[in-house]
């Protein structure tokens, strides 16, 4: 059985994921568009057989401050982007 986390419990919020990126992206394009902070690591994952057509990022930071401003930056940038 995994560790649940405690609300007492800090820096565990650190991973972004980003979907809808178009297929064959390539990661200096996704990284040119990532903010926020000290980045511990991007990956990359191809569509899923034919239930998806796009790729998915997933960007954890060091720091969980950094996930929350891309966040909100991605929250600001889908809300101006609604009909």
């Amino acid at each position: 059985m995994g560790i649940v986390p405690s609300m007492a419990d800090e820096n565990i919020f650190r991973t972004v994921m980003i979907d809808f990126i178009p297929f064959g992206t390539p990661y200096c394009d996704v990284l040119a568009h990532i903010r926020g902070g000290t980045l511990e690591s991007v990956q990359l994952y191809g569509p899923i057989g034919d239930a998806t057509d796009f790729v998915t990022a997933r960007v954890v930071y060091t720091d969980e401050t950094g996930a929350t401003r891309l966040y909100r930056v991605c929250l600001m940038i889908h809300s101006s982007n609604r009909i």
